[in-house]
């Protein structure tokens, strides 16, 4: 298996863990429960972390996946934590 390969089961893991958590909630509960709501904030970090481990020639092989937002949404819930709307 290769590196990006691996990056990718991580991305397609957390894909997966966010579709159970979420599943047939609705805002206002996502929003009520706290637990919840961290658990889906790492698994987007999470998500950003494997984008951004991927090689440069995977990600200009699938550039129709944006990336750098993926990358940029995990750099904001960890340095800018605070402004995060959820």
């Amino acid at each position: 298996m290769t590196t990006d390969e691996v990056f990718i089961r991580h991305m397609v893991d957390a894909i997966d863990e966010i579709d159970v958590i979420l599943h047939d909630i609705s805002y206002a509960q996502f929003v009520s429960e706290p637990m919840r709501m961290h658990a889906i904030v790492r698994l987007f970090e999470i998500l950003g972390e494997a984008a951004g481990n991927l090689t440069d020639d995977f990600r200009t092989k699938h550039a129709a996946i944006p990336f750098r937002d993926i990358i940029g949404m995990r750099n904001k819930l960890i340095h800018h934590y605070f402004e995060a709307d959820l």
